[in-house]
């Protein structure tokens, strides 16, 4: 197995810190959906070389947060209807196998808790609250490109 070289490692750390720095800036909408970018304005913004900034925005492009327009355009993914919905049904199996593996393996003061959430939560239903949360929450998620990352339960 040949050893990886310091500069390599070098590269591979500033293009990881590249990637979570723009990642971080589409999660929060300081990069909304649709916006078009030139990759020679985001390297000068960003103080980088060309190089680990096209190697961020492939590792970006791979999950689906950019795509490249151009060979210098990129554009920032927006999720079509298709894709939420996928998303959901997917994350709602996921979530209820979280939620029943959390419950068989919780502790008793754990369960306890999560008996008290639950419970508010159904008090909250069907209250202007829980519909006005529900509807910022989903827009939240859609617009700031949050939804893949956003879960209920963590197992």
């Amino acid at each position: 197995m040949a050893k990886t070289s310091r500069a390599e490692k070098k590269f591979r750390s500033l293009t990881k810190l590249i990637a979570e720095e723009l990642r971080g800036a589409i999660l929060s909408g300081r990069m909304p959906a649709g916006e078009r970018l030139s990759e020679e304005k985001l390297a000068a913004s960003l103080k980088v070389s060309r190089v680990p900034l096209r190697e961020a925005l492939r590792r970006l492009e791979a999950q689906g947060y950019v795509t490249f327009a151009s060979h210098s355009e990129i554009i920032i993914s927006k999720p079509t209807v298709d894709e939420v919905e996928d998303y959901y049904a997917i994350a709602g199996v996921l979530e209820g196998l979280a939620a029943r593996l959390a419950v068989e393996r919780g502790t008793a003061e754990e369960i306890s808790r999560l008996r008290e959430l639950h419970q508010v939560l159904k008090e909250l239903t069907g209250t202007m609250i829980y519909r006005a949360i529900s509807m910022l929450i989903a827009g939240f998620m859609v617009t700031s490109r949050r939804w893949p990352e956003m879960s209920v339960c963590t197992a």
